[in-house]
């Protein structure tokens, strides 16, 4: 069965990725309203899982910014700060595949080092991976 698992380390936290060190799952869960969205380094959404006691965990799709009707809905599958190489690493050894969006082609292209993004993205890092917008402070 292939399917986007949307796994659950800690209440009220995501997690696409598979567990960092250390790290215990609480559950995972197929969301089949997410299911069919893509990876991108550069997604145009976040997957939030909501529990809430006695209640069936709800997974939320939040926009980063406004979309376009019938454009393809993108998420990380892999945390957003780590370099671009560490990123495709895990991705094909993980996904079984290369990835070419639009920030790993820049960085290709550009040569981009991974610590200028670091340095870049730098106290933009929310404590769920990924980085800070509106939705962090709420």
């Amino acid at each position: 069965l292939e399917s986007n698992e949307f796994g659950v380390s800690e209440p009220n936290r995501w997690r696409h990725a598979p567990l960092e060190l250390g790290e215990e799952s609480v559950g995972c869960g197929l969301f089949a309203a997410a299911a069919p969205a893509n990876h991108s380094c550069a997604p145009n959404c976040d997957p939030v899982v909501v529990i809430e006691a006695g209640r069936a965990p709800v997974l939320r799709l939040v926009a980063r910014a406004a979309i376009a009707p019938g454009q393809q809905v993108f998420i990380a599958y892999v945390p957003l700060y780590a370099p671009g190489e560490e990123r495709r690493a895990s991705l094909r050894d993980t996904y079984l595949f290369d990835c070419a969006c639009p920030r790993c082609r820049a960085e290709r292209r550009d040569g981009t080092p991974a610590a200028a993004v670091q340095r870049a993205m730098a106290g933009r890092i929310c404590a769920c991976g990924g980085l800070l917008r509106p939705a962090c402070f709420r």
